[in-house]
């Protein structure tokens, strides 16, 4: 007997569904740092706050954008590709399978 690949299209869909979920946690997560942060500026000053506020914004700017965007197009081709995709594909190859019979 064959070996057979069973795809769950509705795990692929609920996974995707879950990452972008975390994703989009993730960068309002940011955001409330980054609004924090400025709500501080006026009150903690020196070099503390220089310090602290760079090494945020170092790790905000190389990551945030970065990670955000490779994770949606993640999502993207899990939904379009794996989840929809396989979905048009596998009714494309029943239907011809069927016009051989």
């Amino acid at each position: 007997m064959a070996d057979r690949i069973r795809v769950n299209t509705d795990a692929v869909a609920e996974a995707a569904s879950k990452i972008k979920m975390y994703n989009d946690y993730m960068r309002t997560e940011f955001s409330d740092v980054e609004e924090a942060i400025n709500d501080l500026n006026p009150y903690w000053d020196g070099e503390a706050s220089e310090s602290a506020r760079a090494s945020f914004f170092a790790i905000k700017n190389a990551y945030n954008d970065v990670r955000y965007n490779s994770m949606d197009n993640f999502v993207k081709f899990l939904h379009g590709h794996i989840g929809d995709g396989y979905e048009t594909a596998e009714t494309v190859n029943k239907k011809l399978a069927d016009a051989f019979k």
